[in-house]
């Protein structure tokens, strides 16, 4: 028993995913008379999360109304139950249960978080946007909210916004090698000189935060950027000026390349690569 209260403490103070180990430990551990009042409810809630997470709404029922009947008032235990309400595809009910918990609560960042999921759920990016802004205006250096953002005008192929909302990830984040390799892949998406020149800065940032063996997808996108730019300004188009700190940075990423040991069935793609640039 003991194991398995460590093992979900574990759990709840590194705030890690693992439902399966709550689903596994945490049921048998209710009829405990040793477990004080506290840590079991912790329990019930740990198991409420664990069975939406896998779809086995079922198995948190009892936890749910065990927290209800104790916590009636409970921001909370509502915010559970509203989410109850999403895993059974009920979003009109659990957008009811946020919208009067923010009414009580304004500006109570996981219940505005639970209204973006349901309108993304329902095809609503609309109002998801707005209720993003709103979270941003209480909570403007939430990076989990900025990236959130720049998912979803991602996938309306927005990707202007996208980039602007990566800026802001990396001003609070600025030692991030994987915000500044993101940024690069929008840009380099939008396309044309002057964002692939800044998608080149942000995989030549990447990689100077961290290695080329462990990032190579920054070092595959400083090679197709520089590439790119080579193309252009040997046509006379963008800033010409740029030409040697072009090719010095495509020399760079190529000698990076080549000293990377891979496997049998790779390394001939990397030779195709080296040579054919």
């Amino acid at each position: 028993m003991s194991s398995s209260i460590e093992i979900l403490n574990g759990i709840r103070k590194s705030k890690s995913c693992q439902p399966e180990l709550v689903i596994k430990h945490g049921p048998s551990l209710l009829s405990s008379s040793s477990i004080s009042n506290n840590e079991l409810y912790n329990i019930h809630e740990q198991i409420v999360i664990a069975s939406l997470d896998l779809g086995l709404s079922n198995i948190g029922d009892r936890s749910l109304k065990v927290l209800k009947k104790k916590f009636p008032k409970s921001c909370r235990v509502s915010t559970l139950a509203g989410m109850e309400h999403e895993s059974k595809g009920n979003y009109d009910a659990a957008l009811e249960i946020y919208q009067s918990l923010l009414a009580e609560y304004p500006g109570n960042i996981a219940v505005m978080k639970r209204n973006v999921s349901v309108y993304k759920a329902t095809g609503d990016y609309k109002n998801a946007i707005e209720e993003i802004h709103k979270i941003l205006k209480y909570y403007p250096g939430d990076a989990s909210t900025w990236q959130e953002l720049s998912d979803i005008h991602l996938s309306l192929s927005d990707y202007t916004a996208a980039a602007y909302c990566h800026e802001e990830l990396i001003l609070i984040e600025a030692n991030c090698s994987y915000y500044h390799t993101h940024l690069a892949d929008i840009y380099y998406t939008i396309g044309g000189v002057d964002s692939v020149f800044k998608a080149r800065k942000h995989y030549s940032m990447s990689l100077a935060l961290q290695n080329a063996k462990s990032n190579l997808r920054a070092l595959y996108g400083l090679i197709s950027a520089s590439k790119y730019l080579a193309e252009e300004y040997s046509q006379g188009k963008g800033n010409t000026t740029d030409v040697d700190v072009n090719a010095a940075l495509l020399k760079f990423a190529l000698e990076q390349l080549s000293s990377i040991k891979f496997n049998s069935s790779n390394s001939e793609q990397i030779k195709k690569i080296i040579t054919e640039i």
